[in-house]
């Protein structure tokens, strides 16, 4: 029993860490897919605003 739970404890650490890095990185994923979702909606919004500009 002692054997499997040093054993335990020296996964867990470690899961703990990578869940923590995991909630970091779908965060930030998160973050960068809106950003690039709110770019490519700018994109898509404001071209012929700007077309027109550079004609004129």
């Amino acid at each position: 029993e002692r054997q499997e739970r040093q054993m335990a404890h020296g996964v867990e650490p470690n899961r703990d860490v990578f869940m923590g890095y995991g909630s970091l990185v779908y965060a930030l994923v998160g973050v960068h897919i809106i950003a690039f979702l709110t770019w490519v909606v700018l994109l898509v919004w404001t071209p012929p605003k700007k077309a027109q500009e550079h004609k004129e």
